[in-house]
């Protein structure tokens, strides 16, 4: 079976740098692209899934962990509905150890 990789980005950076801002322009494209995102909130605030109108997905975490954050890149990639996957890395995370 021959399948095309899906692509996987990770942004980071300090706090009020732009990354949701970032992320929320990705989500907003009408290019026909269609992108799942993986974000961060507020230990206070349950996780959420959100589909958008235009085929693109944010997942909102509470939990920051790898493990959890593992489990929700391979939940978007067996979708197989997507065309790319963007990964908000928390600022207490090494980005690497998200993309590895």
């Amino acid at each position: 079976m021959n399948q095309t990789p899906l692509p996987v980005t990770v942004i980071s950076g300090f706090t009020g740098t732009g990354k949701s801002a970032l992320l929320d322009a990705l989500l907003a494209n009408d290019t026909g692209k269609r992108i799942g995102v993986v974000a961060f909130g507020s230990p206070e605030i349950p996780d959420e899934a959100r589909d958008l109108p235009n085929g693109c997905r944010r997942v909102t975490l509470a939990d920051h962990s790898l493990e959890t954050i593992e489990r929700a890149i391979v939940a978007l990639a067996d979708a197989r509905r997507f065309d790319a996957l963007v990964i908000e890395s928390p600022a207490m995370l090494d980005p690497m150890d998200i993309a590895e």
